[in-house]
């Protein structure tokens, strides 16, 4: 019965860290981001970790564009060499790209598309361009995240 407990318990942690964290974030993009602005750590979960695609690039890039007079926070997209692709924040400035999480010189990090640029100073949108809903809910849950982050960043 103790087996069985252990098991369980193993289970349900297993669950609540890799599913939870994303399910509670989606609503609350604002919130998610005072969270994680506040603590510098990305609570997104097990599943959405620099291993899975997904990782802490929305908190170090983000702060990194704040600090940065003339940046631009850029919303894209990152396929690696196995063509799995997932949604990136990154920086630019003066045309170069600055990405302290998928660095430019890492062949998986070089292919990149954009959808949208923002300006960290006032989080207006520069340029938008998404090609499908998920790109422009990115955009939308993103500009809400980064107005969190900012504000507990400051």
């Amino acid at each position: 019965m103790k087996t069985l407990r252990i098991i369980y318990t193993c289970l349900m942690f297993v669950i609540v860290a890799e599913l939870l964290p994303k399910q509670i974030k989606e609503p609350i993009p604002k919130i998610w981001g005072t969270i994680e602005g506040t603590t510098g750590l990305d609570h997104t979960g097990f599943a959405f970790t620099p291993f899975g695609g997904q990782g802490n690039c929305r908190i170090v890039n983000a702060r990194l564009a704040l600090k940065t007079p003339g940046s631009k926070i850029v919303f894209g997209i990152v396929t690696p060499k196995n063509g799995r692709k997932y949604p990136h924040l990154w920086v630019t400035k003066d045309n170069q790209v600055l990405d302290l999480s998928c660095k430019m010189t890492d062949p998986n990090c070089q292919n990149r598309k954009m959808f949208a640029v923002i300006d960290p100073v006032t989080l207006a949108l520069d340029a938008k361009n998404p090609t499908n809903p998920a790109e422009e809910y990115q955009v939308s849950w993103g500009l809400e995240y980064l107005s969190g982050l900012k504000k507990a960043s400051q």
